[in-house]
């Protein structure tokens, strides 16, 4: 259900996630941008992660760019925007990814879903299996009465199953979320985190991901968020796919408004279909 809060503080709130994302996201470029370049390849123990051969980690940057667009009329009228982009390093012993989403959609020109979000991930492996990890992202959902959220955070991992075709990754750690909301209010609370990921080529066309994040607030465990994700891509051709992508955001305690307003909704649940292009 979409909380409609006083004009001067969604300008604010908006104005104050403008500067903020706009702050955040050159970080996390100039960060992955900046990272140590590849180390010559070599087998690792145990299946450990790592490139195929020495001349993939010389190609550098590997991603995608979404873009999905949903125009409706006549006895309805609604328009809904999605956008998103991925790109991934891959070294020998390192990983490191960024990623980037955006949802718009109106009806009958009221704003019912905003949302976006961006973040980098980090993975070092040591030896073996087991790896270190680190985590920053800066999110936003306006119907939800979240202005913008900031989550750094770090851990370590472990490579549970993985073959030729597929990976299963379980994570734990810890997670500093800050929250700014449209009313002008902050939290500032400590997090646990535990997080597994699962990879899996269907075929030569398709493949899926999948990843589910629980973050308990570290004082009250009745206090969490919950995040579940899953990607289905099939190529059409090596530059071009479809992607189908869900998620599922579960905050335990949301947004509650001001007097006289109905709380935000506890779960999100957002689908988006598009076309993926290749890189």
């Amino acid at each position: 259900m979409s909380i409609t809060p006083p004009l001067g503080s969604c300008l604010r709130a908006s104005s104050l996630r403008s500067r903020a994302i706009g702050t955040l996201v050159p970080v996390l470029v100039a960060g992955a941008l900046l990272a140590p370049g590849p180390a010559s390849a070599q087998d690792l123990p145990d299946g450990g992660f790592s490139s195929q051969d020495a001349a993939e980690n010389e190609l550098g940057w590997g991603g995608s760019a979404d873009f999905g667009l949903t125009i409706t009329s006549g006895n309805s009228e609604t328009t809904s925007i999605s956008v998103g982009a991925n790109a991934t390093r891959e070294f020998v012993r390192q990983r490191l990814s960024f990623s980037a989403t955006y949802l718009r959609t109106t009806d009958e020109g009221e704003e019912v879903a905003h949302r976006g979000e961006a973040g980098t991930t980090y993975r070092y492996f040591p030896s073996g299996r087991f790896y270190f990890t680190a985590r920053g992202s800066g999110s936003f959902n306006e119907p939800a009465g979240l202005d913008l959220r900031l989550s750094p955070g770090a851990g370590v991992g472990y490579v549970v199953a993985q073959g030729e075709t597929y990976q299963l990754s379980a994570e734990s750690g810890a997670n500093w979320i800050r929250d700014a909301f449209v009313d002008g209010t902050t939290t500032t609370s400590f997090y646990y985190a535990l997080a597994q990921s699962f990879s899996l080529q269907v075929s030569e066309t398709t493949s899926l991901e999948q990843e589910l994040r629980y973050n308990p607030k570290a004082d009250d465990f009745s206090d969490y968020l919950l995040h579940g994700q899953a990607t289905l891509t099939t190529q059409i051709t090596d530059a071009i796919g479809l992607r189908v992508t869900v998620i599922d955001d579960f905050d335990a305690t949301p947004f509650q408004g001001g007097p006289g307003e109905e709380p935000a909704e506890k779960n999100d649940l957002t689908f988006i279909t598009g076309v993926s292009f290749q890189w």
